[in-house]
């Protein structure tokens, strides 16, 4: 007799999303961004890319460039981290996904 599969319903990571986005928004950390400057680039990415662009981005820098994947993705780490806990809550939610 054939088993009942079960389904695990998770929470999409936001932070995750962001993450990615900004890490190919092209936003260096010379730019001297803000909490608003960095929404921005992560909602354009998102438009211009999607997530699974991002997603597609990253992983093609890691594979031609691990050395500087690997230090933009903790610089974008710790920029959106810094930015989601700077943003005032309506900017927050502007770039919630």
């Amino acid at each position: 007799m054939p088993t009942a599969t079960q389904i695990t319903v998770t929470r999409p990571d936001l932070t995750g999303a962001r993450r990615l986005a900004l890490f190919c928004s092209g936003l260096q950390p010379s730019d001297a961004p803000t909490a608003g400057t960095v929404a921005t680039a992560i909602s354009r990415a998102v438009q211009q890319f999607g997530i699974g662009g991002c997603a597609g981005q990253m992983a093609q820098e890691f594979r031609d460039h691990p050395d500087v994947g690997a230090r933009n993705c903790h610089r974008a780490t710790r920029r959106t981290t810094a930015c989601i806990l700077e943003m005032p809550r309506n900017c927050e939610e502007e770039v919630a996904l």
